[in-house]
């Protein structure tokens, strides 16, 4: 397991998120790709696209999943993804 990915993990955690939900390890893979190239949360379909076919499902099932996983947020799913790689790229909270 990569650096990165336990820094996701932890910062997951932290945030509260189940492990138990799929959505979980979905979102891992989705700030991986926000980390790996920032200017997909202009495109946060292409996102679930690429996670749903490693996973062999399709790319609703994706965004339902981690809607679901982080529903008491209050958070659009791209806005905590987002939110979730600037955090972990920047290393701090970023406050309004």
């Amino acid at each position: 397991m990569s650096d990165q990915v336990i820094g996701i993990y932890k910062y997951l955690h932290k945030a509260g998120i189940k492990h138990s939900n799929s959505g979980f390890k979905y979102l891992i893979d989705a700030i991986c790709l926000m980390l790996e190239d920032p200017m997909e949360n202009d495109k946060i379909g292409i996102v679930y696209e690429k996670i749903a076919n490693k996973y062999g499902t399709n790319s609703e099932c994706i965004e339902r999943a981690i809607r679901y996983t982080i529903i008491k947020m209050h958070l659009s799913n791209k806005e905590f993804i987002v939110r979730a790689s600037h955090e972990l790229m920047y290393g701090k909270e970023i406050t309004a």
